[in-house]
């Protein structure tokens, strides 16, 4: 709860709308002028601070926003560190100070000390550390910093990870004060990172007289007013503290958050507060709405309701209508799942294979009914195999063909380089596999690879290709229950013509084999 000062002995009424008047103080008024010959009122000397004060916090609160950083104050969450338990330590490092930022060593290992515990009821001293090389101290092993420091390891269990967080000295815009906060280090769990904390500064205002702090007794050494009593002192402390997610205790800043040992907050710099209105007007204008990195979604089984999916959104950032948007652990959003469904039909999907070599001079035929393994060449030298799906003839030479000079496709899967340094830009010839070690593959195909235009074409080879649609529940198009009806059609579009354009008159295609060039 927020103290009042229009209270006695301080009787500053700033806000509060004396009788006869419709405004307060500090709606009509800019200044106090003291007059000479005139009694200074306590309450002038009080109302003057808060009178300056709200001058300072009306610019304050133009830039920031109440709890913010102002001047870093950066906050380490260590939110899986490594601890050493120690059974003894020596007595040049038995405090918390002579530890923290000791570089101990069992010999070829090395550790930094970030933070220390005392033993405590049956915990004994732990080190919650970084290591600089090696791996994890060994249990019961001796460790040194190389001088004067040393200790003993716990024999057993005595590494694994915790959860700390520090706060180094730094200046809060907290109540329309800048408040100072001073470093501090404080320990969420010592023996689990799984932890659930809002981690924040805890806030107290209080009153402090010279009761409490006898330095603020009239320091005037040598007048008759020594050592007496004065003025009252306002305090605002911050201070470094944890409280459950989303505790509803009032004085409490939110400075980051860790849910099950991740961090889902994180607030690194100061949230401004007009300026930053303005400064997202401007930004939106000039840019709209983008992301930095997209947001990637996975969409996986509910843990416990079979009628919900859960969205599981990656970490990123966006700015939408100028905000910054960040989010720093996966974020899952549950859903209902689809209780109806589309019928989808006469939807064509590409098929995109086209691996294939182009040969003239062909002797005999590739094994296409059982894939028989192909050897490509470049004279004796073998480059790589592969295995023929299908073959096309693509230009006739002359008549009806027949000629050695005819050009055909053979379209390939399974292609594998064997060799270190020739290419596909090297291959001569393609000729049966030598599966026996016989020698006697010419007689079962060969071929040689066209030496001109589009020689070859080698990529993907999957026969698994993308249906139209994403998450299609089934392909069978009957959806009540009855026979099971799946009807697929495989086309080809090929232009069968003479060579060159035809820029008039009428083309004539005829059904017969031979003219439409394709073997099987």
């Amino acid at each position: 709860m927020a103290i009042s000062f229009n209270v006695e002995p301080y009787y500053d009424d700033f806000e509060s709308v004396a009788s006869g008047n419709t405004l307060s103080p500090k709606e009509q008024y800019q200044r106090i002028l003291f007059r000479p010959g005139k009694a200074i009122q306590a309450r002038e000397l009080t109302q003057l601070q808060t009178s300056l004060q709200h001058q300072i916090s009306s610019a304050g609160d133009n830039i920031f926003k109440d709890g913010t950083v102002v001047v870093p104050g950066a906050v380490h969450l260590h939110n899986k560190i490594d601890y050493i338990k120690l059974d003894s330590v020596n007595s040049y490092c038995d405090t918390v100070a002579e530890l923290v930022g000791t570089e101990f060593t069992d010999g070829s290992n090395k550790a930094k000390v970030i933070h220390a515990t005392l033993a405590s009821g049956a915990d004994p001293i732990t080190l919650f550390v970084q290591y600089t090389s090696g791996t994890v101290f060994a249990d019961n092993a001796t460790i040194t910093d190389g001088a004067n420091k040393s200790a003993e390891v716990k024999a057993s269990s005595a590494t694994g990870f915790g959860s700390i967080v520090s706060i180094e000295d730094g200046i809060y815009y907290i109540k329309k004060h800048f408040v100072t906060v001073k470093a501090k280090t404080i320990v969420l769990n010592k023996y689990s990172p799984d932890v659930s904390f809002d981690i924040g500064l805890l806030v107290t205002e209080s009153l402090v007289s010279s009761g409490t702090d006898s330095s603020l007794n009239d320091n005037a050494t040598g007048t008759p007013n020594e050592s007496a009593p004065g003025a009252h002192r306002y305090s605002i402390t911050a201070t470094l503290s944890s409280q459950a997610v989303n505790a509803t205790t009032g004085n409490f800043v939110l400075i980051a958050r860790l849910e099950d040992g991740y961090i889902t907050k994180n607030a690194r710099t100061a949230d401004y507060n007009h300026l930053a209105d303005e400064l997202a007007r401007r930004t939106f204008d000039e840019s709209g709405n983008y992301y930095v990195n997209p947001f990637k979604a996975l969409v996986k089984d509910h843990a416990s309701d079979t009628t919900k999916l859960t969205l599981g959104i990656e970490p990123s950032k966006a700015y939408v209508r100028g905000y910054e948007i960040e989010t720093l652990n996966t974020t899952n959003v549950d859903i209902d799942k689809a209780r109806t469904s589309e019928l989808a039909t006469d939807k064509v999907t590409e098929i995109t294979h086209n691996n294939f070599i182009e040969v003239t001079a062909l002797v005999g035929t590739p094994d296409i009914t059982t894939f028989g393994r192909l050897s490509i060449t470049n004279g004796s030298t073998q480059i790589a195999t592969a295995r023929p799906r299908s073959i096309e003839r693509v230009s006739i030479a002359s008549g009806n063909g027949g000629n050695s000079t005819d050009r055909f496709r053979i379209h390939i899967f399974d292609f594998v380089q064997v060799h270190a340094s020739l290419t596909m830009t090297n291959a001569t010839h393609l000729i049966a596999f030598d599966e026996d070690g016989s020698g006697e593959v010419a007689e079962d195909f060969a071929a040689t690879i066209a030496t001109s235009g589009t020689k070859h074409n080698i990529g993907p080879d999957s026969l698994i290709y993308k249906l139209p649609y994403d998450r299609i529940k089934t392909c069978n198009s009957v959806t009540d229950g009855g026979t099971p009806d799946f009807n697929y059609r495989f086309e080809t579009n090929r232009i069968i013509a003479a060579g060159g354009a035809v820029s008039g008159g009428s083309a004539t295609f005829t059904t017969n084999l031979i003219d439409t060039n394709i073997l099987d």
